[in-house]
C-alpha cells in the first residue's frame, strides 16, 4: 500500500501519470520515428556534454577543491 491506495490502484495512478516524452508522434513512419529518437538521444548528449564542460570547473573549483583539502587534512593532518 502507497499513500492509503491498494497497489493496483497505485499502478494505475502511475499508468495514468507517466507520459513518455522520447516517445515519436504516431503520424511518423518508422523510419521517421528512428530517427526521432535518434535525434532526442543526440540532443540529450548534447545538453549534457554542455552542461559538464560549462558547470565541471565551477563543481570543481567550489566542491572539489575544498573536499579534497578537507579530507587530505583528515587523513595526514593539517598543512604545517
Amino acid at each position: 500500500m502507497v499513500i492509503g491506495l491498494p497497489l493496483s490502484s497505485f499502478h494505475a495512478y502511475l499508468a495514468r501519470m507517466s507520459y513518455d516524452h522520447f516517445r515519436p508522434p504516431e503520424h511518423l513512419s518508422p523510419t521517421g520515428k528512428l530517427l526521432f529518437r535518434a535525434l532526442c538521444l543526440v540532443t540529450f548528449i548534447v545538453a549534457m556534454g554542455a552542461v559538464i564542460y560549462y558547470l565541471g570547473p565551477l563543481i570543481d573549483r567550489y566542491v572539489g577543491v575544498p573536499f579534497a583539502d578537507w579530507i587530505t587534512n583528515l587523513i595526514f593532518g593539517p598543512k604545517a
